[in-house]
């Protein structure tokens, strides 16, 4: 299947008008639907790249029309296959050719020719669509013992709805002690939210849907301190709304609903939707948001990169107010100044820096990652620097960061 093909023809002996970059992916699934009806054994499609060859110099695409053997087992089907291949002079354009190890019948060439002429008819007839949808974010377990949020009542955002999911989600979680058969649970009372994205299908608008979905669940993080994480993607609405279930899959035959979890209700605050309707106007303050966010994700398992994205969180805002040029410590300086009035407790907190700088160009990890799995409590008469790293660093730079980002927020 993937011996050099020796065979070609050019099809069009042109660039054909395809944006390469905008709507290819969609005209290779409408060229595939044309190619099924003319054979209703076609069950889907393959693109791969392929190097340049002794045969066929350029980079290209190969695209394969799968079908379905005696035995229920996927192959290609017997035709030549068609490779793509960007026009180097326009980023829309793209030549096409067929390729093949034997010879090219005419009746192929015109099967070819036909779907991809009618592909294009349909992809210029294809109209931009608005769909709803509906995903769900939970409160990560948090080290320090945070206390459990859930929203308290029906808010907008924007366009987007945030309900509560009133029930406790019980799921599975990382461990810091892994055992086999054996796992850590957290539970969490999930925000679901709805809202709308534009597209020709839904495949463009649920891209939409997750910058925005991602986008709002790092400003919650910020405005509630704590730690959201999409737990569900987005998702078309359908005649059935988007509930909480029990828990996820394989937990123990237990129902978080019924247990007395104690937890804080919480308001979105007021400057939340200006925010996130204004942040992608700001450079600077967009990438602060989603590097501190990375910094909550990976923090309980990966404590001296989550430093490193908070100092890079600050040194963002230190870049909007001195500009590229200043080098990368008075960027950061700069940002925790916006919050830290005093000379002198901005240089003691700027010590931070050092343990980032070694970490990002020394390879050094100053927390316990290398001793991922042990549990016994730190010494109480002489602790190892890497125990109370996470303390003395990652917590104190965290709520810096977090002061640094909600001060530029309310701004927006």
């Amino acid at each position: 299947m993937n011996e050099e093909l020796s065979i070609y023809h050019d099809l069009f002996g042109k660039s054909l008008a395809i944006d390469y970059a905008k709507e290819a992916e969609r005209w290779v699934d409408l060229v595939a639907d044309e190619i099924k009806k003319h054979d209703t054994a076609v069950n889907g499609h393959g693109l791969r790249a392929v190097a340049p060859t002794a045969t066929l110099p350029h980079w290209h695409w190969q695209l394969t029309i799968n079908t379905m053997d005696e035995h229920n087992v996927q192959q290609e089907l017997d035709l030549p296959k068609l490779l793509i291949i960007p026009d180097g002079n326009t980023p829309s354009g793209i030549y096409l050719l067929l390729g093949s190890k034997r010879s090219i019948s005419q009746q192929e060439i015109v099967l070819w020719t036909r779907a991809i002429s009618e592909a294009e008819v349909a992809l210029k007839g294809q109209k931009v669509q608005t769909f709803t949808w509906q995903a769900a974010i939970a409160q990560l377990r948090e080290r320090g013992g945070q206390q459990h949020y859930s929203l308290k009542s029906k808010t907008k955002v924007d366009q987007l709805i945030l309900t509560s999911g009133r029930v406790p989600y019980m799921w599975h979680d990382s461990s810091t002690n892994p055992h086999f058969n054996s796992s850590a649970f957290n539970y969490s009372f999930p925000i679901i939210i709805e809202g709308t994205a534009t597209g020709l299908d839904w495949q463009e608008a649920s891209k939409q849907a997750s910058r925005d979905l991602n986008k709002l669940t790092g400003l919650i993080s910020v405005a509630w301190q704590s730690t959201w994480k999409v737990i569900q993607s987005p998702i078309p609405n359908s005649p059935q709304p988007l509930k909480i279930p029990l828990a996820s899959p394989g937990m123990p035959n237990m129902s978080a609903r019924y247990m007395s979890i104690p937890r804080k209700r919480r308001v979105i605050p007021s400057w939340l939707p200006k925010a996130f309707k204004n942040i992608d106007g700001d450079v600077a303050t967009h990438d602060a948001l989603h590097m501190y966010h990375e910094g909550l994700l990976i923090e309980l398992e990966h404590p001296s990169f989550a430093l490193l994205a908070n100092v890079a969180s600050i040194e963002a805002i230190g870049r909007k107010l001195l500009g590229r040029k200043a080098g990368n410590k008075r960027r950061f300086i700069a940002g925790l100044c916006t919050v830290i009035k005093t000379k002198k407790k901005a240089e003691e907190i700027a010590a931070a820096y050092a343990p980032r700088s070694d970490t990002a160009h020394e390879a050094k990890l100053h927390g316990n990652e290398n001793l991922f799995g042990y549990v016994a409590m730190p010494s109480a008469f002489n602790p190892a620097p890497s125990d109370m790293f996470w303390l003395t660093h990652v917590l104190r730079l965290r709520r810096v960061a977090c002061k640094v980002l909600t001060k530029q927020l309310k701004r927006l």
